[in-house]
């Protein structure tokens, strides 16, 4: 059943006044409005992410981005002179995801949905969405299964497993094989993941990565990511294999206790490879202590500690973060859901209507080059499942901070541990050096 209602008709929209989003602060104002001045209906939009349990303070940071986006583009007047509504729901799992869908589109009449952030929770709500004929616009979630049914309502804008697989094999390939003396095809490298739907992509990933590199995969150990207690067995088992290289997908609770339990157990690994927000949250590095966290490299979204002519707007989404919310963020995710949004705008101010098919035209039309976005990608889209290929992910490292001109907090230079951006090479800051591998011993 397709959702017509009075705000499916967005006839005449003009490109005009939609801009990729550079401007300056708008302030601590609310991005829920009534309607634009001259009285049209305002364009109304789900948010559908987890603000509770476990995944929480990723969700927040991710819904984080969307609301600067909005509270940016109303001031500016705007999509063609219809302000932007947010109505908020809490998916804190698959099932309250699915929930909020059903209750989006059919009590709150919205003309679109963003979220979800988890891979779990973004595959069953866009199934769901599909029901109802609603268009859903998946910000940070990158498992390919959200977008492989080739639903028409379902966008996925943002970066998929095939691209930190890509990412994370050149970063093998370039700078960790190197950093042990050593070749890719000498390389031990051991595979931990969470069974949901991303841990499982992003090791097929890995796989295929083996195959066409040369470094050996001497174990793949999975785990229940939302149930595991207790680390010690999958400890054990790296134990006997002795890898070089670790390669994990995990969540926030289940890398936190992987680390904490690796260090108080003596497992020594000298090369680490991440994947994920769980990897640059200051929650891991406050868990499991600076000298744990000290060299490990993530494959992730843009963070804030990256060249500026890289990633052009994540200073701005930084100040308008700290004025809105009061503080330092603790991830950088909301730098790739405002980012996601400029594009959802882009493609709003040009389509005849928030109908699948219609929508779906506008966003085929367009063809946003690498570096129009704030984060430092582009946007465009294939047909079939409608993903977005504009898209490079970035390598980053935990690093002492001694420098005063990085971007995240250039007043802080004692040395505590932050987020720089090492590969590729053109997205780090000038200053910045590979460092740490083989790591500290941790033990």
């Amino acid at each position: 059943m397709q959702n017509v209602s009075r705000r499916s008709a967005l006839k005449g929209l003009g490109a005009s006044v939609v801009t990729v989003g550079l401007a300056g602060c708008t302030g601590g104002e609310s991005t829920e409005t009534s309607g634009s001045d001259d009285g049209e209906d305002p364009i109304v939009i789900g948010t559908n992410y987890p603000l509770t349990g476990g995944l929480a303070e990723a969700g927040i940071d991710a819904r984080a981005g969307v609301e600067l986006f909005v509270n940016e583009i109303n001031q500016q007047g705007g999509i063609d002179g219809r302000q932007v509504e947010l109505v908020h729901k809490d998916a804190p799992n698959a099932g309250a995801g699915v929930t909020n869908v059903e209750e989006l589109a059919t009590e709150d009449d919205v003309d679109a949905i963003v979220g979800s952030y988890s891979s779990s929770i973004s595959a069953a709500s866009t199934e769901a969405s599909t029901r109802y004929g609603v268009i859903y616009w998946e910000t940070n979630a990158f498992s390919p299964t959200i977008s492989e049914p080739g639903y028409q309502n379902v966008y996925h804008p943002n970066a998929r497993t095939t691209n930190y697989g890509e990412e994370g094999g050149a970063i093998m390939e370039n700078i960790v094989a190197p950093g042990l003396s050593e070749d890719i095809a000498d390389l031990d490298v051991a595979v931990l993941w969470e069974n949901g739907a991303f841990g499982s992509s992003t090791s097929e990933e890995m796989d295929g990565y083996s195959d066409s590199l040369g470094f050996n995969i001497v174990e793949s150990i999975s785990y229940p990511a939302f149930e595991i207690t207790d680390f010690s067995s999958q400890i054990e088992q790296l134990r006997i294999v002795e890898p070089d290289v670790l390669y994990h997908s995990g969540y926030d609770n289940d890398t936190q206790l992987f680390w904490s339990q690796a260090a108080d157990l003596d497992l020594y690994i000298p090369a680490t490879i991440g994947n994920g927000t769980a990897y640059v949250n200051t929650s891991f590095r406050d868990a499991v202590s600076e000298k744990t966290s000290r060299g490990i490299i993530n494959v992730d979204q843009p963070h804030f500690n990256a060249n500026p002519n890289w990633s052009p707007g994540v200073q701005n989404i930084l100040s308008m973060y700290m004025e809105q919310f009061g503080g330092f963020p603790n991830t950088q995710l909301m730098n790739t859901s405002y980012s996601m949004m400029q594009v959802f705008a882009e493609a709003a101010s040009v389509a005849e209507s928030f109908e699948p098919g219609p929508f779906q035209e506008a966003v085929l039309s367009l063809d946003m080059e690498i570096g129009s976005l704030a984060n430092g990608w582009g946007a465009k889209f294939n047909e079939e499942y409608n993903r977005n290929e504009a898209i490079v992910v970035q390598g980053t490292q935990w690093q002492p901070d001694t420098y005063s001109d990085d971007i995240f907090k250039p007043d802080q230079t004692d040395g505590s541990l932050e987020v720089f951006s090492i590969y590729p090479e053109s997205s780090r800051l000038s200053f910045i050096e590979v460092q740490d591998i083989p790591s500290p011993d941790y033990t």
